[in-house]
C-alpha cells in the first residue's frame, strides 16, 4: 500500500478551545467545513482525545519513558495543585499557577514516597511542577488533565470507575500529609500558594512496539516523542519546519502533533490567539498549498472530538476565501 504523500496532523481539542473560548479562527472554521472521516484507530485518535478524557492513550507511561527510559509499571501524572474552598464549591490552583522550587518539590515527593511506599506507589519527578505516579498493577479509573476542569467545581469532575472511591482515600490523605510540611508549628507559611494535593491523570501502561503507519513523526510533546521512540520510528523536532515535514512525506506517511493548548486560553494577555493564529500561518497554510499543489495527496486533521480529510478537489472551492481570512486576523 502506498502510504506517501500523506500527512497526519494531531490538533489536540483544537475545535473545542477555539469554539468555546473566542469563536473559531480561521483555519478552525475551514476544517469544521471539511469532510468528516473515521479516525485512525489507535494512537493518534487517542492523543488527541487526550485532552477531554481518558481516552486509551497511556500519556503518562510514554512520558516516563522519554523522561527516564522506564519501560515497566502503570503511569499517571501526578501534578501537584492547590484546592481552594470556595462558598458551596471547591476549586483548583493549577500546577502551571504555582510557584514551587526544586527543594520543596522534592520534600513533598519524598513524603509521598515514605508514606505509601507500602502501598506500591513510586512518585518522581521531572519538574517541579510536573510529577508522575508509578504503580505495579492496573487499575480502573478514568481521569480528566487538570486543565480540563480548571474553573469547574473539582468535586463534579473527580476521577470516575472500580478504583475511584479508593482514591479518592489516598488523595484525603495526601491533603493531611502535606499540611504540616507547609506549616510547621510556630513558623510562618512561607508559600502563598499552597501545594495541598495531586490531580491524577493519563494513566495507562505502555504497549508493547506494534507497526505503526507512519515512517517519521515531527512533535516536541513528550509524550509522542515517547511513543516514536516505543516504536523505534524516525523522530524529528517542529524546529526543522513545513518544508521538512512535506519532504519527508514524500516517502511515507508523516505524523505531525502539536502540544495540547491546555490553558492558553486563559493567558490575560491574549497570547493564546496569537499562538493559535501563528500555527496557521507557519503549518496550516503552507500544508494546504502543498496539498492543492498535489506536492501531498491527502491531510487527515485529528482535533479530538473530529477527524477530517482532505484531498485536493476538496480545496478548490473554498480556499482562496480561507486564505483571506488569514490575513484578516
Amino acid at each position: 500500500m502506498d502510504l506517501s504523500r500523506i500527512i497526519d496532523v494531531a490538533l489536540p481539542d483544537f475545535d473545542q478551545v477555539v469554539k468555546g473560548q473566542a469563536g473559531p479562527t480561521a483555519s478552525a472554521d475551514f476544517l469544521l467545513k471539511g469532510r468528516r472521516s473515521s479516525p485512525v484507530k489507535g494512537v493518534l485518535s487517542a492523543f488527541s482525545a487526550c485532552c477531554a478524557d481518558s481516552s486509551g492513550f497511556p500519556y503518562a507511561a510514554y512520558e516516563a519513558y522519554e523522561e527516564w527510559g522506564r519501560e515497566d509499571g502503570y503511569w499517571f501524572r501526578a501534578d501537584p495543585v492547590q484546592f481552594m474552598p470556595s462558598k458551596s464549591r471547591l476549586m483548583m490552583v493549577s500546577p502551571r499557577d504555582l510557584a514551587i522550587t526544586v527543594t520543596h518539590a522534592q520534600k513533598l515527593i519524598d513524603a509521598l514516597n515514605r508514606h505509601f511506599g507500602e502501598d506500591g506507589f513510586e512518585f518522581h519527578m521531572a519538574s517541579p511542577n510536573r510529577w508522575y505516579l508509578r504503580m505495579e498493577s492496573e487499575v480502573l479509573l478514568n481521569t480528566r488533565p487538570w486543565w480540563c476542569i480548571k474553573g469547574q467545581d473539582v468535586l463534579a469532575c473527580m476521577p470516575e470507575g472500580e478504583w475511584a472511591k479508593r482514591w479518592q482515600g489516598f488523595s484525603n490523605e495526601i491533603q493531611m500529609l502535606f499540611h504540616p510540611i507547609h506549616n510547621p508549628p510556630a513558623e510562618p507559611n512561607p508559600y502563598p500558594a499552597m501545594v495541598n494535593g495531586v490531580w491524577i491523570w493519563g494513566n495507562g501502561r505502555r504497549p508493547s512496539q506494534n507497526n505503526s503507519l507512519w515512517s517519521k513523526v515531527y512533535s516536541d510533546v513528550a509524550a509522542v516523542k515517547g511513543y516514536a521512540a516505543v516504536q523505534g520510528i524516525k523522530l524529528a523536532s517542529l524546529s526543522e519546519g513545513v518544508d521538512g515535514l512535506i519532504g519527508a512525506a514524500q516517502n511515507g506517511r508523516v505524523l505531525l502533533a502539536f502540544e495540547n493548548p491546555q490553558d492558553l486560553s486563559e493567558n490575560p494577555d491574549g497570547n493564546w490567539y496569537q499562538d493559535l493564529t501563528q500555527t496557521e500561518r507557519q503549518w496550516i497554510r503552507p500544508l494546504l498549498d502543498a496539498l492543492r499543489a498535489e506536492r501531498l495527496r491527502e491531510i487527515h486533521w485529528h482535533t479530538g472530538s473530529l477527524s477530517i480529510r482532505m484531498e485536493t478537489k476538496d480545496l478548490r472551492s473554498g480556499l482562496k476565501t480561507w486564505i483571506a481570512k488569514i490575513f484578516r486576523t
